[in-house]
């Protein structure tokens, strides 16, 4: 897959993205909406509930902080491929890709984001590397889910953590029954340009781990000095 190709792929995977990040916006709008009204009924009665006035306003401000982080992840996927690399927030990208893939994922998989390593900044493009965890995400949800006999939900967890030298997304994700190792996914569009982008691009690495009951995907990035010094 030559450059052009994984141009075109990315676009493909942004257009297939959009209809769940459409309705995971509209969910929080309409959630939002709901609340105001009912917060517009109850402050016009004598024997007004404040406690459920304040209930809603919570889930209000929650359904507002998924929309922003929904958003963030629009505005980065909306940024140019050649976007210069500059320093920024790992958490933000990380964030962003997990709740711009959210559809893909939340109706087979519980997820439970470690977020110790919150604070690093990374060294990057925001738009490979938000577009290499779509790709990861995309990986393991079809890697897991292909038996029809899927019991619930499984887990999906997610974190950061960071070395010297090295930062490390990575994200795991369980299967219903042991899996044998398998080589159909290096064959997928996803693989491939997630590891362009990675490989080639951000001069990093892509790994996809299959263990008993568990596949795990993990992307290395070199720290801002490192990665300076292989051009």
């Amino acid at each position: 897959m030559d450059l052009k190709e994984n141009i075109e792929y990315s676009e493909r995977l942004i257009i297939k993205l959009l209809p769940g990040i459409i309705h995971e916006l509209n969910s929080p709008i309409q959630f939002i909406h709901d609340n105001l009204e009912y917060i517009e009924h109850e402050i016009e009665q004598d024997d007004m509930d404040k406690d459920e006035i304040k209930d809603a306003v919570k889930d209000s401000l929650t359904g507002n902080r998924t929309m922003n982080r929904i958003i963030k992840g629009l505005s980065l996927l909306s940024s140019d491929f050649y976007r210069p690399f500059q320093d920024f927030p790992a958490d933000e990208v990380f964030e962003s890709a997990l709740y711009v893939t959210r559809n893909l994922w939340k109706y087979k998989f519980i997820l439970e984001y470690d977020k110790e390593g919150g604070g690093i900044s990374v060294w990057c493009s925001p738009f490979s590397l938000i577009l290499s965890l779509c790709c990861v995400v995309e990986i393991l949800v079809s890697e897991c889910s292909k038996e029809e006999t899927l019991s619930g939900q499984q887990k999906l967890y997610a974190g950061i953590n960071f070395d010297n030298e090295n930062v490390f997304f990575w994200i795991e994700a369980e299967s219903d029954s042991a899996k044998l190792w398998t080589a159909d996914y290096q064959r997928s569009s996803s693989y491939i340009t997630a590891g362009y982008l990675i490989n080639d691009h951000s001069k990093g690495r892509l790994d996809i781990l299959f263990e008993s009951e568990r596949v795990k995907g993990i992307i290395k990035l070199p720290l801002k000095g490192l990665y300076e010094t292989s051009q």
